[in-house]
């Protein structure tokens, strides 16, 4: 159910995220890796040891349907609805209702 609160963002070119083309250049890069047309070799290195790594590699998966927008999307629909669907969550462990 959280997913339809978060189904809008597809509708849209850009999300409205301050960071939604940063986020979209990296998983570009990431579909293009080794790729010296696009990039010179040797000037950017993979780094997975940092907080958004789950983020780019969905992104990379889901970019490899569709390009790096489609891939930066579907991220972003799955990561807000599982804010709302956790927060429904915890309200209902808590006794309150999850609608809140």
């Amino acid at each position: 159910m959280s997913v339809l609160f978060a189904i809008p963002l597809l509708a849209v070119n850009v999300p409205p995220m301050v960071d939604f083309p940063g986020h979209e250049a990296v998983i570009g890069l990431l579909l293009h890796a080794g790729d010296t047309t696009l990039v010179p070799q040797g000037l950017y290195t993979p780094n997975w040891g940092h907080p958004n790594q789950l983020q780019y590699m969905l992104g990379w998966l889901f970019g490899l349907l569709g390009g790096p927008t489609f891939g930066m999307k579907v991220v972003t629909v799955l990561g807000v609805s599982s804010i709302l669907f956790g927060t429904g969550r915890l309200l209902s462990h808590l006794g309150k209702t999850p609608w809140a």
